[in-house]
């Protein structure tokens, strides 16, 4: 939490390469739940001016994916894997309540469903996006676990500009054309439709399989392409 609250105040939009010492740090901390590793990460952080941005947008996914090959490689168990993914999922939860979608950004409107679907075993990039939205100001909400009917649930009872769709592997393929369905039946035209993940499958190919507006992994394009980002400049 204190890690949260310092970089959140002094979050700046700046883009700078990842830094090897930093990255090792919050590899580590996510292994091992170590107070003290979390409390050097902060305190390199801060002298480095690396940003709550670059957190969410660089280091994290950088360390999922160290995490990943140390498990291919059998270095580490899926369990232990598993923590450390949970706890740096627990990290981008706290940037996403610190960041208000309220307060964020004056200049962006709009909300947006974050679905994934039923068959996808992994939520960590799409809790990614969904902070990257929160931070740009757009209001999320997040299903997790979803199949057409309880998506047709969360439609009925609550209005989005948007539903996006994370889509990990390619067994979600087949799950997330039967959302995509079962929406567009639900409210038609007026809502659209993004989908992205870390499928290796090409944009193209992803929007038209799974029949949604847009495919892409990029957050801001596709807000863009709903015209639900009027600017990109992030919150001071």
């Amino acid at each position: 939490m204190q890690v949260v609250a310092i970089l959140v105040g002094e979050s700046a939009e700046t883009k700078a390469p990842v830094r090897d010492d930093v990255l090792r740090l919050l590899v580590r901390g996510a292994r091992t739940g170590d107070p003290q590793v979390f409390e050097k990460l902060l305190s390199e952080m801060r002298r480095l001016h690396v940003s709550a941005e670059s957190m969410v947008n660089d280091y994290i996914p950088a360390a999922v994916g160290e995490i990943g090959e140390e498990w291919h490689a059998d270095r580490i168990d899926i369990l232990e894997a598993t923590i450390a993914t949970s706890r740096m999922q627990n990290l981008l939860r706290e940037l996403g309540r610190a960041w208000s979608a309220d307060a964020a950004n004056p200049h962006m409107s709009g909300s947006v469903l974050m679905v994934v679907p039923d068959s996808e075993q992994h939520t960590l990039g799409a809790m990614i996006a969904t902070t990257q939205m929160r931070r740009l100001g757009v209001s999320v909400a997040v299903q997790l676990l979803s199949s057409p009917a309880s998506l047709e649930v969360m439609l009925r009872t609550r209005r989005f500009d948007a539903v996006f769709f994370s889509v990990g592997n390619f067994d979600s393929l087949d799950s997330c054309r039967k959302l995509v369905t079962a929406a567009r039946n639900m409210v038609g035209t007026d809502v659209r439709f993004a989908v992205g993940g870390a499928v290796p499958v090409d944009p193209e190919d992803l929007r038209r399989i799974t029949g949604a507006d847009i495919a892409t992994r990029d957050v801001a394009l596709a807000l863009r392409q709903f015209d639900l980002m009027k600017s990109a400049a992030p919150a001071e």
